[in-house]
This record gives C-alpha cells, sequence and structure tokens, in this order.
C-alpha cells in the first residue's frame, strides 16, 4: 500500500481515534488537528502521530496544516443535538465556519487533498420514505442537522470552483469502542452500554419501538481508508455524497435487549413521554440505503450490534474510570 500524508481534523474523538490507529497501522503519516487537550483515546499511541492543537473554527493557519497531504479527514465539529439546540451559534462556528476555514486554507494549494467529510443521517429529516436513498429530499429538522448540510454544501461548492475533492459520508448511528460513557448528550447507544453495565436503568424517550441502523466503527473506519486508496478517484464527479448505513437495523429496544444478551445483565428500562420540544426533533425511523456506496467503493457495512458491543466490551474493559468521567470526545 502506498504511504499517504493525512491530516484528520478532530482525531483525538471517538472516529477520529479510531481512524487514526487504523491508518497507522496501514504505514500512512498522520496529522491530528484538534482542540482537545483530552488524550484518552490515543494515549497508548500518541507518540505515533504529529499532534497540532487548534481549533477549527478561530484557527486560520489551515493552509499549514494542509500543505502536502494527500488527504483531509475532515471530522472535528459539534457532535451532539442536545448542544446544538440549546446553543446554535457553537454549532454554526464549530461545524459551518470550521469547515470554510479548512477550505480557505486548501483552495490555493497548489496540490489539493482530498477532503473527505463526515456528514450525518440529520441531513434528511423527517423520512417518507424507506431505506433512504441519497435522492431523498433534505429538510433537516435540528440544528446540528441544519448545520451538517451546509458544511456539505460548502464543500460542493468549493470543489466545483476551486477543484478539491470532495467526498461526504453521510452517516448512521455510531457505535463501537472509544466513546465517552459520561452523559447522553453526544451517543445514546454508548449511555445504553454504561447503563446495562452498571446495572442502572436506561431512561429512554417514546415506546423503544423507534429504529435505527446502527453503525460499527471499524466499519465506518473502512469506508474511510477506502476511500483514502480510491483508485478511480479521477473517473468519479469531483464532487459527491454516500450514505454510510449501519450493518444491523432494529428497534432501540432490541438494541438495549443486544447490549444485555452481550454482557450478561437484565437491562432495566424507564420509558419516559417526549419532552414537547424534543417531540418535535424526532425522526422516529431511519434506515439509509447503501447502494450507491457499494457500487463506487464495492463495500457494505454489515457489522452486527452484538459485535459492536463485544467490541466495547472488551476495550473498556480496563479502562473504565477514564471514560465515566472527564468530558466526552
Amino acid at each position: 500500500m502506498e504511504t499517504k500524508d493525512i491530516c484528520i481534523t478532530g482525531g483525538l474523538g471517538f472516529l477520529g481515534s479510531n481512524l487514526t490507529r487504523a491508518l497507522l497501522d496501514d504505514g500512512h503519516n498522520v496529522t491530528v488537528v484538534d482542540c482537545s487537550t483530552n488524550t484518552r483515546n490515543v494515549g497508548d499511541f500518541i507518540d505515533e502521530f504529529d499532534y497540532v492543537r487548534a481549533c477549527i473554527a478561530t484557527s486560520y493557519a489551515w493552509r499549514e496544516y494542509c500543505k502536502g497531504k494527500d488527504a483531509i479527514i475532515h471530522l472535528a465539529a459539534n457532535v451532539s443535538h442536545i448542544k446544538a439546540e440549546k446553543d446554535p451559534y457553537l454549532d454554526v462556528s464549530a461545524n459551518i465556519i470550521g469547515t470554510i476555514n479548512l477550505l480557505e486554507g486548501i483552495k490555493d494549494l497548489g496540490s489539493k487533498p482530498k477532503v473527505i467529510y463526515a456528514c450525518s443521517r440529520s441531513v434528511y429529516g423527517a423520512t417518507q420514505f424507506m431505506p433512504v436513498t441519497e435522492d431523498h429530499h433534505t429538510n433537516p429538522l435540528d440544528a446540528y442537522g441544519i448545520s451538517k448540510l451546509a458544511a456539505e454544501k460548502y464543500l460542493m461548492k468549493y470543489s466545483h470552483h476551486n477543484d478539491i475533492p470532495v467526498i461526504s459520508f453521510r452517516m448512521a448511528n455510531l457505535v463501537g469502542p472509544r466513546q465517552g460513557l459520561d452523559t447522553r448528550a453526544y451517543q445514546m447507544i454508548s449511555w445504553i452500554f454504561r447503563c446495562v453495565s452498571r446495572d442502572e436503568t436506561v431512561g429512554f424517550w417514546g415506546d423503544g419501538l423507534q429504529t435505527r441502523d446502527f453503525l460499527y466503527v471499524g466499519d465506518a473506519v473502512e469506508a474511510y481508508r477506502r476511500a483514502i486508496n480510491d483508485k478511480h478517484w479521477k473517473d468519479q464527479p469531483m464532487a459527491n455524497f454516500y450514505n454510510l448505513p449501519g450493518g444491523e437495523y432494529c428497534t432501540w429496544l432490541k438494541a438495549i435487549q443486544t447490549c444485555g444478551k452481550v454482557l450478561g445483565k437484565n437491562p432495566k428500562v424507564q420509558f419516559e413521554p417526549y419532552p414537547a420540544v424534543r417531540l418535535k426533533l424526532e425522526n422516529r425511523d431511519s434506515k439509509l440505503d447503501g447502494t450507491k456506496l457499494l457500487d463506487r467503493f464495492g463495500y457494505i457495512p454489515k457489522t452486527p450490534l452484538e459485535i459492536a458491543f463485544k467490541k466495547m466490551s472488551e476495550y473498556y474493559t480496563d479502562r473504565w474510570e477514564d471514560y465515566l468521567h472527564g468530558g466526552m470526545l
């Protein structure tokens, strides 16, 4: 495999740290740009990559960070729907302005790196048909979905005007090792894992029969690896977006039961009425179609939730205290 120089924005986070580990194992040179000082996800291999502490929303040195890179994996963002509703300015700053800062740094480079962007299923909003294909209308219901779609539009615009190759992955609900376990504000699936592991009651809005497709982080990593190493890049449109679906589609209740099965626990669940404001933001069912992804990259995620939970159980065995406290990445 050809060695590449890769920059990952938000590389200390959940997906970013898994990607960093995998790309280092592939023999690539990795630079992580992240505003965080919390290195718990990469503590055992932090000396293997270059780490630049910088905030994507306020740093204007992206030309230097991106110069000479073959690919930029753009993950840095506010990823909390709850925080986005409470503080939409944070969402605009991190997700939209941060993306523009990155693109302004890239646009005048002589050799343009590929930009591979982490988008979200949230851009579709209230789905009218399932599985949701890329032809579905985009009508996000919350500030987070709006900001992710806006950033994707800016990526497409800069690609068209400045010849920057862009791929955007509209991802399903991520699950796997290196997720924080200290709050439900980011990933409900990791909160479920925490509660079931500790014999705590899972508080859940609604009846638990809402559906999602759950994407194992290792499957997401494989999709990004294929995008980096794509041999047909120049034969494809300069910019395009692809659903990145999960390997398993099921109800949230089934997800809780699967977690209990893996951990040998009997989950306790307390169903609660939706707060009025959350009900308006909720898309009851969501399943992404992966046909376009399969046609382009010859790959589609297949890892079931049971395996994802087993991987989480193995990873956290000796790391509980690090992930129960200290803030979310």
